[in-house]
């Protein structure tokens, strides 16, 4: 609850803040989209195996899949215009900024740090087990 307040709070301070800080929000929901429905259609692609499931599209699962990429790559493309037709440094939107801040230091971390520390989850299960 005190996260929800500190946001609308935000919008009383800026208004640009808070739209940088939404379309952030949206920008990095539909890439996590892509990146796992494009693990999948990859998988799909290369005919290895995909884990069991409950529930299964069958033949329709791949046009599904790919209709969901044309949608999600368009709208993640969107979501980095500015809202106005000539953007001042009020009305920009700065989520291009930020997004590409986030990545470049994620891509840093994980090259300097992560590699060494990341366990696969296949790996923890199996440690789990023993």
């Amino acid at each position: 609850m005190g996260f929800g307040i500190v946001i609308a709070l935000l919008n009383l301070g800026s208004a640009a803040a808070l739209n940088a800080i939404a379309s952030l929000t949206m920008s990095a929901l539909l890439s996590s989209y892509i990146l796992s429905i494009g693990c999948f259609i990859t998988k799909r692609l290369r005919n290895e195996p995909i884990p069991p499931s409950r529930f299964s599209l069958g033949k329709w699962g791949m046009a599904c899949n790919c209709t969901a990429m044309v949608f999600l790559i368009s709208f993640f493309i969107f979501c980095f215009f500015p809202t106005t037709k000539d953007p001042t440094a009020q009305t920009m939107n700065w989520n291009i900024a930020m997004f590409g801040g986030i990545s470049l230091f994620a891509t840093g971390y994980y090259l300097v740090i992560g590699h060494k520390q990341y366990r696969p989850p296949i790996e923890v299960q199996n440690r789990n087990r023993a």
